[in-house]
């Protein structure tokens, strides 16, 4: 492989992980905004925020929404807690292909498709 090709191959693959992280940028602030919106009637809240409800209605919250995926595996999955304060989404590691950390360094998280996975953190799903 020539060093040119090379240089293409990389290139390629940090336009790839920019807009993975501007996606996921973009659904977090997309997110928040709803969080916000829905607080102002506290009955709702909760309830809107389950993911057969989000799926419904937000297909585009979240990228696995329109796939109708789940990323836990929880039978009444509840997205409140998406999109933890502790989530760097700034993080990128361009080397490795990895973005998102734990900015508290909770140790029970893991790397899922490249992407920082916190569904094993103490923080309530359902």
């Amino acid at each position: 492989m020539h060093a040119l090709e090379r240089k293409q191959i990389m290139q390629n693959h940090r336009n790839s992980l920019e807009e993975k992280v501007k996606k996921i940028d973009r659904a977090y602030r997309n997110f928040q905004a709803k969080k916000i919106e829905i607080l102002l009637n506290r009955a709702k809240s909760f309830k809107y925020f389950r993911y057969r409800n989000l799926v419904k209605n937000e297909p585009n919250f979240c990228p696995l929404f329109s796939l109708k995926k789940k990323c836990h595996n929880i039978s009444n999955l509840n997205c409140w807690s998406c999109y933890c304060d502790y989530y760097d989404r700034q993080y990128i590691d361009k080397e490795n292909g990895l973005i998102g950390r734990c900015s508290i360094g909770n140790e029970n998280g893991k790397y899922t498709r490249g992407v920082w996975d916190c569904s094993n953190c103490g923080m309530p799903h359902k």
